[in-house]
């Protein structure tokens, strides 16, 4: 029932692969549950070369210590690798081992010639930790003869699966993508990165090609563990990269758990469920967007989706303020307060995300009359010839007014149109080639469909969203509240923005107009 604050929110609970009873209407593709397990079960045959080195890596681990009873390695495809049980893991059981000692921490970088370089001539970094832990396996390598040499020799040698490796024929599958940009300005940035130490530090040409600084940033980015330790008598937030611990593929919700246990002064791996024997053994990567893992790890994931159903995909979306508009440079003084103009933000369907709220909030200035932009300033108790100099953006995370929530829904629509023209097919087309045995479970250019499906699920979403709710703003609140009741009870993004955006400013504005509160 509606209470004195309206509609109750949306009530917890399942829902289906794509947006719940909203996935059918909103756009999203329904996808085959469990196909990200059952990939790595269409192998390309074994190699011997490969398990040779797998059984290198763990008769070095065993002889220093290191435990892992129940599990094995296993190869799928090049440079594709996964952890295995042998037999029945219970929950909460300790199923991995690994010393300090076969760690390489960011301080061991740091020892280095070249990492006493940059410290000594305080070079800054976009992921410092990233570049010590490359200087001293770089350094490590280089030197040859090194204890962690078996573990180096099962590292990927060409991360031909990364996005800044791909060639220009295999960026043009991200045609439309914010990525293909991305990969650009990564690449630019670990160039940049390589000539800084090398001006600092002229021996390192001599150490690390560029390239090979390029796969050591790659390797580093896609393996490293954040942890804390005691160095020299301190505890100390580093990184690591931990041999065997590395090589547990991604799948959420997360079935292991890991730590470094500073009592015993060893990397850990407990179970949170129970793993049967043969199945693999998955580590969790954490809530991220696709792009995310395309460009860190080098994979998709098709079914990307939270235990509750949430959607954590985005699109780039360049949010701009066309001259034209109403009280345009008053508000172009209030929106450069938070950011530039234009402005790109990563848009998901969830309207609580920090990146989404601000889209809405720089829409609702963008958009909003002078009268209504007055009224935002004045709520806040701002006045005098300069008020951008107190203005918050927060201040309209929250609609301005119904009439004006129509136009940002329009808006926002409008912008995510545009995007999908940029794309070269459309979300049925790639819905329909991921759906046949046509690429490969691995291939660059499947990771890549899946990458632009997943942005154009985004798209679809905010088209469909204008106009399922844009009736709903034009509604009294009472008849708002009975739709409401008999339509968005289930939690699924798009109630989620009804109730926290449309639900609550009807209910101001009807209260405002009718001198009530409303029951």
């Amino acid at each position: 029932e509606a209470g004195p604050s309206g509609p109750p929110e949306p009530s917890s609970g399942a829902r289906d692969a794509a947006l719940g009873e909203d996935s059918q209407e909103f756009g999203a593709a329904v996808v085959k549950e469990g196909y990200d397990k059952r990939k790595f079960e269409i192998e390309e045959g074994g190699s011997s070369c490969e398990e040779d080195k797998f059984q290198r890596l763990e008769r070095w681990l065993l002889e220093g210590g290191c435990t892992f009873p129940k599990l094995y390695l296993k190869w799928y495809a090049e440079d594709v690798r996964g952890v295995h049980a042998r037999d029945e893991i219970a929950d909460e059981e300790c199923i991995l081992q690994i010393p300090l000692k076969y760690l390489i921490t960011v301080e061991m970088g740091k020892e280095t010639k070249t990492g006493a370089a940059v410290l000594r001539h305080h070079l800054t970094f976009e992921a410092p930790k990233h570049i010590f832990l490359m200087l001293f396996m770089l350094h490590d390598m280089h030197e040859g003869g090194s204890f962690f040499q078996p573990y180096y020799d099962v590292l990927p040698s060409r991360l031909s699966n990364m996005p800044i490796f791909w060639s220009e024929e295999e960026l043009k599958y991200l045609e439309g993508s914010h990525v293909v940009q991305q990969v650009s300005e990564r690449r630019s940035v670990i160039q940049k990165d390589y000539e800084a130490i090398c001006a600092v530090a002229p021996w390192f040409s001599d150490v690390s090609t560029a390239e090979r600084f390029a796969w050591a940033r790659m390797i580093v980015c896609s393996r490293n563990f954040g942890i804390t330790y005691t160095y020299h008598g301190q505890q100390v937030k580093s990184s690591a990269m931990v041999p065997y611990a590395d090589m547990l593929n991604h799948y959420r919700p997360r079935e292991t758990r890991w730590a470094f246990n500073t009592t015993n002064e060893m990397f850990e791996i407990h179970a949170v469920t129970g793993i049967g024997n043969g199945m693999q053994v998955y580590d969790s990567y954490g809530k991220k967007d696709n792009h995310r893992f395309l460009l860190n790890y080098g994979f998709s994931v098709e079914d990307n989706r939270e235990e509750d159903g949430s959607n954590p995909n985005e699109v780039y979306t360049l949010l701009t303020l066309e001259p034209e508009v109403e009280s345009y440079a008053l508000k172009r003084k209030l929106l450069l307060r938070s950011g530039p103009i234009p402005r790109g933000l990563r848009v998901s369907e969830n309207y609580e995300d920090e990146e989404t709220r601000e889209a809405f909030a720089f829409l609702r200035v963008a958009m909003a009359t002078t009268a209504e932009l007055h009224a935002l300033l004045e709520s806040y108790h701002v006045q005098g010839s300069h008020p951008d100099r107190r203005f918050d953006l927060r201040w309209a995370h929250d609609p301005i007014s119904l009439r004006n929530e129509e136009r940002v829904l329009r808006k926002l629509a409008m912008v995510q149109l545009n995007q999908l023209r940029r794309y070269p097919t459309t979300l049925e087309h790639d819905v329909e080639r991921l759906a046949s045995s046509e690429l490969k479970p691995f291939s660059n250019e499947r990771n890549a469909l899946i990458q632009v499906k997943s942005e154009k699920e985004i798209c679809h979403y905010y088209v469909k969203l204008a106009a399922r709710c844009i009736p709903l703003l034009r509604m009294s609140f009472p008849e708002l509240c009975t739709i409401y009741t008999a339509e968005f009870r289930k939690t699924s993004a798009v109630s989620t923005y009804v109730y926290k955006a449309i639900a609550q400013a009807s209910r101001m504005e009807f209260e405002y107009l009718s001198g009530r509160t409303f029951r």
